[in-house]
């Protein structure tokens, strides 16, 4: 089975728990792209992401970053979206990554 392709959408305080969960779970899941409107959140999540593999001695790519999430959907071949904005953007979010027929 091929690993599913996440990425994130928000690059705030829970994602953290995220880049950890896809991290343990390494041999089903990876960070294929992070998405946040403040580039340099994204930036710092995607380092984080590459040094928390690092410490397990695995070998992940660099998740390609954006700042618009409607682009990435455009853009990247997903299969699930973890959406880590602030709760009230969470059902727009959702409902976009649902017409791109993306798991949330």
């Amino acid at each position: 089975m091929n690993k599913l392709k996440f990425a994130l959408i928000g690059c705030g305080r829970i994602s953290a728990n995220h880049i950890k969960a896809l991290i343990d779970n390494y041999q089903d899941a990876e960070l294929v792209a992070l998405c946040d409107i403040i580039n340099d959140k994204a930036e710092l999540k995607a380092d984080e992401y590459i040094l928390k593999a690092r410490e397990k001695n695995l070998s992940v790519k660099r998740p390609k970053i954006f700042n618009d999430y409607k682009k990435m959907l455009l853009e990247e071949d997903l299969d699930v979206c973890s959406i880590c904005t602030e709760l009230g953007y969470h059902a727009k979010i959702a409902l976009n990554c649902i017409a791109f027929k993306k798991h949330i």
